[in-house]
């Protein structure tokens, strides 16, 4: 962990320390993540907490269009990854008392529209759906 913060700005990186270490090992309301997972957040978000070191001290400066900005700079499964792990830290953040509000909140991020390809085999079932009955005003 010393490694991937050693370049954040001290008041960030104990801020983040504080959400991190205990992720594996999970808290009175909140269950234990693999350890790949805290690794996997960390590694998503490092470079955005290293832009954010330039600019500012603490997470209390980030602000909603900061987090727009660090969503749009990814693209496809990643962008996705950084904004969930953003979200987890914002909001250990929020519940410690170390930003005063979640700038993560109400940020959608469109899920991947492919799915898991399948094959097309033979159709199991040639029943047509029944027709819907005309409507009535009433």
């Amino acid at each position: 962990m010393d490694r991937k913060l050693g370049a954040v700005a001290p008041g960030i990186r104990g801020e983040v320390e504080s959400w991190a270490r205990p992720l594996p090992d999970g808290g009175p309301r909140s269950e234990p993540r693999a350890r790949q997972t805290a690794w996997t957040y960390l590694s998503e978000i490092q470079s955005v907490l290293l832009e954010w070191s330039s600019l500012y001290d603490h997470l209390r400066e980030v602000t909603r269009e900061d987090i727009i900005a660090a969503r749009d700079a990814a693209s496809g499964k990643q962008r996705e990854s950084r904004v969930v792990a953003l979200r987890s830290l914002f909001r250990h953040a929020k519940g410690n008392g170390q930003v005063f509000r979640n700038p993560t909140q109400r940020i959608r991020v469109h899920r991947q529209a492919g799915g898991v390809a399948q094959p097309w085999g033979k159709r199991t079932s040639t029943r047509r759906s029944p027709a819907r009955p005309p409507r009535t005003s009433s």
